[in-house]
């Protein structure tokens, strides 16, 4: 920065104070170790379920760097760090098709196999993490991956789950079942299911089950980041 602009830089950071999302250092928004940190955990992994014929991808493990940023996005209000993790989930929208931008903004992928667009389906927030964060997370991520896209909210919360942070893979199978519902829209639309993690499966399959109940056809999973090792045993 010119030392010109340093007094402009320290007023600023005195009246909207800023903080990196990872470590908490001050007067940055991620700091270079933890970009760096970031960069360097990229590995992007296609994990499937043959059961339910669905393959995911996921550009990362879920390192602590990661859980840190992701936390102070989801969590914490952190709605500026949507640049760097919709950076990680634009490698695996790539990996699932290549990117593509139609002349009037609908489409947002193709295979290699057909020019024909694939409807990109976040996986909704619940109406309380909405209202707490401000924003639905997943929605903002895809809208900054893939600028002028527009990701279809086909899938709702058609009712209550307990919370899943303790339960096993089966538990979470079982408190998931039928907690989605999509919307009749999809039917005969190729789908690509969007998170920000793979844990056990368990969201993504659900979210699948709904789709496919509408008549969808889900073609695969994006998410960024997968946590190892864990959904691979109940």
């Amino acid at each position: 920065m010119l030392p010109k602009l340093q007094p402009l830089r320290d007023a600023l950071a005195t009246l909207f104070p800023v903080s990196c999302g990872g470590c908490g250092a001050s007067d940055t928004r991620l700091c270079r170790e933890c970009l760096d940190a970031l960069g360097c955990a990229v590995d992007p992994g296609l994990d499937e379920f043959p059961d339910l014929e669905l393959r995911v991808i996921s550009a990362m493990p879920y390192v602590p760097e990661l859980q840190t940023v992701l936390d102070s996005f989801k969590e914490r209000g952190r709605a500026d760090l949507a640049k760097e993790l919709s950076s990680l989930l634009r490698i695996s929208l790539r990996r699932i098709g290549t990117l593509v931008r139609t002349e009037d903004g609908s489409g947002v992928a193709s295979t290699a196999r057909s020019d024909e667009p694939l409807l990109l389906i976040p996986v909704p927030s619940t109406k309380l993490a909405r209202a707490r964060r401000g924003y639905d997370h997943i929605q903002l991520l895809l809208e900054r991956a893939v600028p002028k896209s527009r990701p279809v909210a086909a899938l709702r919360h058609a009712r209550k789950v307990a919370d899943q942070s303790r339960l096993d893979r089966q538990a979470r199978v079982q408190n998931l079942h039928g907690a989605f519902a999509a919307s009749p829209m999809v039917r005969g639309r190729r789908c690509v299911v969007v998170d920000d993690l793979l844990t056990t499966g368990a969201t993504l399959a659900e979210a699948t089950r709904a789709l496919r109940a509408a008549g969808a056809i889900v073609i695969g999973a994006a998410v960024v980041a997968r946590v190892e090792r864990k959904y691979h045993t109940d």
